[in-house]
């Protein structure tokens, strides 16, 4: 064999092109948020001209580098990250090309700011929030709570329901007390 950077011939003459090139990647989000899963509004990644392709995607909260047989690979972008706690974070992503190269990790700052209370997700704490959770209290279902309540953060005393602790919180907040 005969090996060029990006071709190899072979003893019988055919020429096998080899894809070397890692694809490059491209990530934003939002600057501020206030919920723990943070909406990922792009995440695109190409691979060179003539290159095997982008078949994969990985985002995380570190930059430790990942391998292409690492586990959390994604065949498309994902659409949000989940973060564990609030505060000023970095996301960082990667993109892998079907012969395995991985690209260098672009990344993207976020500031968790959850709003605490906040059970029907309007980014207002008030009356409303009350009124949900006093239902709740009542032991009805009421429609008008969060989807991802449990996964927002906004949950006042970490227990992921609504009772006493929220109702509480949300007429303190309302009266100005906190």
């Amino acid at each position: 064999y005969l090996k060029d950077r990006l071709l190899v011939i072979r003893t019988d003459g055919k020429a096998i092109v080899i894809d070397t090139t890692a694809p490059t990647v491209t990530v934003f989000v939002p600057a501020t948020s206030n919920t723990l899963k943070v909406p990922i509004t792009t995440l695109t990644a190409t691979d060179n001209t003539g290159g095997s392709g982008v078949t994969g995607y990985m985002v995380t909260d570190t930059s430790i580098a990942t391998n292409a047989e690492d586990a959390g690979w994604s065949a498309t972008a994902p659409a949000n990250y989940t973060f564990t706690t609030e505060g000023s974070k970095t996301l960082y992503a990667w993109a892998k090309d079907g012969a395995g190269n991985i690209s260098a990790s672009k990344s993207a700052s976020v500031n968790i700011q959850i709003l605490h209370g906040d059970i029907n997700g309007d980014n207002i704490v008030d009356l409303k929030d009350a009124i949900l959770a006093f239902q709740v209290l009542a032991g009805s279902n009421p429609s008008g709570i969060r989807s991802d309540y449990t996964i927002s953060g906004v949950d006042v005393n970490g227990d992921n329901t609504i009772g006493l602790p929220e109702v509480i919180y949300i007429l303190q907040k309302v009266a100005g007390i906190r």
